[in-house]
């Protein structure tokens, strides 16, 4: 981590999903919290990759998952993992919220009601830990 990488314990997340889909009615594989301020960002194999645009445009480079039973962090800038504190509850999207995010907001080639492992293959590709793999 560089000495500008910052790990905040007492900052919570701005919400359960990426602010940007949210905002412009997009949809997400996965989830990241950035360890400075908070702030949720889709994955890089989603269409937008709001985690990445956030780092970025901030400076904020370290993200923690906010998948649930994920705890790893990433640093943007060295490209690499690390361990980290407990951050600011919650830890996590929801257990009942989807992953794809947002299924009613879905590309419109009939995704609609289908399984993230159908619609999504890669999605499937995790490894066994439950780790998206290129996520």
């Amino acid at each position: 981590m560089t000495s500008d990488a910052t790990i905040r314990t007492d900052v919570p997340p701005s919400g359960t999903g990426c602010a940007e889909c949210l905002g412009a009615g997009g949809w997400w594989f996965h989830l990241r919290r950035c360890a400075d301020c908070g702030h949720i960002g889709c994955c890089d194999s989603s269409p937008s990759q709001h985690a990445t645009a956030h780092w970025k445009q901030t400076g904020h480079p370290v993200v923690q998952s906010f998948e649930p039973g994920e705890d790893w962090f990433w640093n943007y800038e060295t490209e690499q993992g690390l361990s980290g504190p407990e951050l600011a509850p919650p830890g996590s999207r929801p257990d009942d919220q989807p992953a794809p995010g947002r299924p009613d907001r879905y590309p419109r080639t009939g995704l609609a009601g289908s399984t993230a492992e159908s619609a999504f293959p890669q999605v499937s590709a995790a490894t066994s830990d439950g780790v998206c793999v290129g996520c």
